[in-house]
């Protein structure tokens, strides 16, 4: 293929990148430029001082917003979360998984306190059970 032949896709990929940091490079190029990244990377991994988080509405992405925890009772209940852009991440093993098999074995461990306690220690975001 001679360099008039590069498809769209091929294009999109060298411009956006196939690595988590690519829309941080991206931006680094761009001071006008907007990326979606997860908080995590936000937080932890870039630390870039000319990287803004977005508020909306007024609400800043953060622990707090992203929890879901004292959520007015006029967001909407599908939203989950005070800040409108967050999703949760969650750990699922299938149902016939071997008990005894390293997957399940993570899977139970991450539903304890010291599982959570090592998410929150890993720079995660805990999950809070309303049970």
């Amino acid at each position: 293929m001679d360099q008039e032949e590069i498809s769209q896709m091929e294009i999109l990929k060298l411009e956006a990148g196939n690595l988590m940091l690519s829309p941080y490079y991206q931006l680094d190029d761009n001071k006008h430029g907007i990326a979606f990244s997860p908080y995590y990377y936000y937080r932890y991994i870039v630390d870039w001082e000319k990287v803004k988080t977005i508020g909306v509405n007024g609400i800043e992405p953060d622990k707090e917003s992203l929890t879901g925890r004292n959520t007015p009772s006029s967001i909407d209940p599908a939203q989950k979360t005070l800040y409108p852009f967050a999703t949760e991440v969650i750990v699922a093993v299938r149902e016939d998984c071997p008990k005894d098999s390293q997957a399940y074995k993570i899977y139970e461990m991450l539903s304890t306190k010291q599982g959570q306690d090592i998410v929150e220690e890993s720079g995660y975001i805990r999950y809070y059970s309303d049970k």
